[in-house]
């Protein structure tokens, strides 16, 4: 885990409690936690930055100040938010984001003038991984442990006040995780995986690292590795394929601060072929399903992107809107075709919803029309006020 703290107006704001993966689905239950260790400031346009995206932040809840020692949650979803922690009453904003569960990903905070007051590649290594927990920021480290949205980070169980020992000094290896085949223009940054070979459930080590790597002689570049524990894949290397071909992919451990036996171990090659998709043609169409068609308010509604192949690379562009257009789940990309949740919030007595979604393959698509789809819903609310009329 890697992180950048960076004083802004007075305010010492940074990225506190990161919920990515939580139980169940992650649709609308993901949120970031903010914390201010310094002077009282003003976060009104502020960004978050996820995805290569400034994602905007609109107040549900609270003011835009966030006072010393104060706590802000950014949210995927404020109403969802609301319904899992009911007693959370500071700050809450609504935004739109999409955190990755298998490998981690950076995140930065932006202030108003587009510069970062703060910066973390969250490491999914260190848990939190589908079962409740949190990763939080505690005494300088970050791990695992139950969500504390809006109040003071606990840890679970107190970290050892050392890192943990190796008792055999094996030291660290390094293998290539990449995979054949690999796509031109898409940005790899998951290229190996760097594991403490002495690591022992239940202790905590705190190991810092340089690897050199090279990619077929045509990039050499360096990363470095921050506080591992066990192992770590995200964030090691990037690899952006410019053109079609084999590539030999090679790292090695040129230092670490524990010793590092058996050399062997140091160094690892692999070979992967890159491709263009878009010369190989397909036929790709998708659809959405639902578990029924009549939901009540406040009740979750669970969705599936449907893809009748998987084999490419695929962006899916999915969101809710009602029979005029007006959207109530806003546009959002997912990479994969988990299951996707939304829960409705309507005033009047009953609402017709259309879930959407919209499919773009990386290939040579032979057929776009059937790259779109939609789900028709309707949700009853036993308290609303009559509708307008329907024509």
């Amino acid at each position: 885990m890697v992180f950048l703290l960076i004083p802004v107006v007075g305010a010492e704001v940074r990225i506190n409690e990161i919920m990515y993966d939580p139980s169940g689905t992650d649709d609308q239950h993901e949120w970031v936690e903010l914390y201010n260790d310094g002077a009282a400031a003003n976060l009104s346009g502020w960004k978050l930055h996820e995805s290569n995206v400034n994602h905007g932040m609109s107040l549900a809840q609270g003011s835009g100040i966030i006072e010393s020692n104060g706590y802000w949650i950014i949210a995927d979803d404020a109403a969802a938010f609301l319904l899992d922690y009911p007693s959370f009453n500071s700050t809450l904003f609504d935004s739109s984001f999409d955190l990755r569960n298998a490998e981690g990903e950076p995140l930065a905070l932006k202030d108003t003038n587009g510069t970062v007051v703060h910066n973390v590649t969250y490491d999914v290594s260190l848990g939190g991984d589908g079962d409740g927990n949190s990763l939080q920021f505690i005494d300088g480290v970050w791990y695992a442990s139950a969500p504390t949205p809006g109040t003071e980070n606990e840890p679970d169980s107190a970290p050892p006040d050392q890192p943990g020992v190796p008792d055999e000094e094996n030291g660290l290896s390094i293998s290539v995780i990449l995979e054949s085949p690999l796509y031109i223009g898409f940005s790899y940054t998951k290229l190996f995986r760097i594991e403490n070979l002495d690591h022992v459930s239940g202790q905590t080590y705190r190991i810092n690292a340089t690897v050199y790597y090279n990619i077929s002689g045509e990039k050499e570049d360096a990363f470095d590795v921050i506080d591992l524990n066990s192992f770590k894949t995200a964030n090691t290397g990037i690899f952006t394929p410019a053109t079609a071909g084999n590539f030999t992919v090679c790292g090695k451990i040129i230092s670490s601060t524990i010793e590092n036996d058996p050399e062997t171990d140091n160094t690892a090659c692999g070979t992967v072929e890159v491709i263009n998709p878009f010369t190989i043609p397909c036929n790709i169409s998708i659809r959405v399903t639902s578990e029924k068609l009549i939901y009540e308010q406040g009740e979750t509604i669970q969705f599936d992107n449907n893809l009748d192949n998987e084999s490419f690379p695929f962006v899916i562009e999915y969101w809710v809107e009602d029979l005029f257009g007006t959207i109530f789940k806003k546009k959002v990309n997912t990479t994969n075709t988990d299951a996707k949740s939304y829960t409705p919030k309507i005033d009047e007595k009953d609402r017709v919803l259309l879930i959407k979604n919209r499919l773009y393959p990386f290939c040579n698509d032979a057929s776009l029309e059937d790259n779109t789809a939609e789900k028709l819903v309707i949700v009853k609310n036993s308290q609303g006020t009559a509708a307008a009329c329907w024509t």
